[in-house]
């Protein structure tokens, strides 16, 4: 999925959105928002069913926030990876 955007809130969790939404519109809900940047996931070779429950999932995450004044950070790939990855309740 190309076009995202993502903040990325203090108790780890990741809020993922649509590229033609503004960071700071998004973030007002959230007062905890610790980085915020651009992400980009995709489904590697695994079959089309995990790729459904979240795994084989590649995300990678660049840029910052302009409006939030906020960075993305490396290690925000591996917990919006971690968060599609959980299984379904």
């Amino acid at each position: 999925m190309n076009g995202l955007k993502y903040i990325m809130l203090d108790d780890l969790s990741a809020i993922v959105f649509s590229e033609h939404l503004e960071h700071h519109r998004v973030a007002e809900a959230f007062p905890n928002v610790i980085s915020a940047g651009f992400c980009d996931i995709s489904g590697s070779d695994s079959k089309d069913e995990e790729i459904i429950r979240g795994r084989g999932l590649d995300v990678s995450v660049w840029g910052r926030s302009t409006t939030l004044k906020l960075d993305s950070r490396p290690e925000d790939a591996y917990l919006i990876k971690r968060m599609l990855e959980r299984p379904l309740k």
